[in-house]
Formats: structure tokens, sequence, C-alpha cells
């Protein structure tokens, strides 16, 4: 069984790195949350990066592949074995996703991303985020409007500096959220209010539920008083991990 798991990791992996790869490099900017990528000036240039679906309508594909290899070696002064009988530890992980981001019209859009991770030579074996077969990272509907946007589903989500709230790009499985999100914004102010429940990746294919215990919320004020100055508020009395 973990054989025939192993397997499936590997092709499902496989596949998502190739479609990556046969993607052309377009002269535009990547972001860490690909959704908030704009394509558009790219859909004419024939090449399948980008499609014109109707008038105002555009399909955008994309992919991410990433190999991390790691290791550590922890002081332990000849004292003994440390880290489970081993005194140190390496091994790969591998991260594949491919996404689709149609846009309907200049405010709409609709965001899918796939996923798929593998890990080898981890001492142990694998942990809860190294490793899942092909499952569904990101789906979600949005509206980006110039005042006010919102975007409900499953979705990667950044506070600020990330050190509350972030996608964890250190371990291989990026974390996701399902629930919503809304901002507003006037002149210098920013407000966003949001209420999500974190993803829990499992290990098979399409299998990743939502947590049931645990809670994240929050309503931020955001100013920007003048070049490189900022005020920011947040009530964290909202902020909960149950």
């Amino acid at each position: 069984m973990r054989q025939q798991a192993a397997k499936k990791r590997k092709t499902s992996l496989i596949a998502v790195v190739m479609f990556a790869m046969s993607l052309p490099v377009a002269a535009s900017e990547y972001l860490p949350l690909r959704f908030e990528e704009d394509w558009g000036a790219n859909c004419n240039k024939m090449t399948p990066k980008c499609w014109h679906i109707t008038e105002g309508t555009t399909l955008t594909l994309g992919a991410d592949a990433r190999v991390r290899a790691q290791g550590y070696w922890p002081l332990d002064f000849d004292i003994g074995n440390t880290m489970n009988g081993h005194r140190g530890d390496s091994y790969t992980l591998f991260r594949g996703l491919v996404h689709g981001d149609l846009r309907l019209g200049k405010h709409a859009q609709i965001f899918v991303q796939f996923g798929a991770y593998d890990e080898s030579g981890r001492s142990g074996g694998a942990e809860s985020t190294d490793q899942s077969n092909l499952d569904l990272q990101q789906s979600f509907l949005a509206w980006n409007g110039d005042r006010f946007s919102l975007r409900a589903g499953r979705q990667e989500v950044t506070l600020g500096t990330s050190r509350l709230i972030s996608v964890r790009e250190g371990p291989n499985i990026r974390l996701a959220f399902d629930g919503a999100r809304a901002s507003w914004k006037q002149g210098p102010y920013r407000i966003d209010a949001l209420a999500f429940r974190p993803v829990l990746n499992k290990p098979e294919a399409f299998d990743d539920v939502t947590s049931k215990s645990q809670v994240a919320g929050a309503v931020r004020l955001i100013c920007h008083i003048r070049a490189g100055k900022y005020c920011a508020a947040q009530n964290r009395s909202l902020l909960a991990w149950l």
C-alpha cells in the first residue's frame, strides 16, 4: 500500500513539474500569491500562458515547481546519539503546483490551484506537511472592485509581515484556509475583515479537510500617511486559535 501511494505521489508530481516546464517564461511579475498576478497584457502574444476566451474574459495558466534539499546535524558534544538515534538528518522535499485563473471582465475572478508533494530520505518517515497526493490547494470566487473586494473559498492568506498568518512557506505543503476575506479602501485608508478555518493536510488524493477545532478572524485598519509612512491597527480580540 505504501509503495502504491508513493508511486501515485511521484506520478502526480512528475506530471505537475512537466506542465510547469512546458510553460514559456513571459515578461511579467511572479508573486508569492499567484492569484494576485495580472497577465492580461500577454494574452495577445501567441503564448499558451494566457488566452482570450470571449470579449473581456481571459484564462491564465501557471505552475510552480520546487526541489529543496535540507540537512542538519545538531551539536551533541559526543554525549550520545540524538534525533531518534541519529546524529543528524538530510532529506529532499518536492513540490509541484498548477493553477488556472479565469477573469470575467474587470472585477470577477475564479481561481483554482492543485498541488502534489513528496519527500525522500527523512529519518523516521515523512511528517504531516511533507507529502500528499494530488489535492486541491486553492479554489475561490473573488470580486476585485475599485474600492470593495471580496474573496470566498479555499485560499492562501498573508497578513502584514506574515508573522501571524502566512502561507507557511518553510514546510513543503503551503497552508491554505477555508473562509472569506473582505476589503474596503478609500484614499489612504484600507479596512480588512476576515474569517477562516485552516485546511488540514491528508496524505491521499483529494482528502484534505477543513479544521473544525481551529478558527481565525481579524479586523485590520491600514492608512498610508505619506511616502514611506504607514499606520496600522488590528483588533486582536477577534483573532483566536481554539
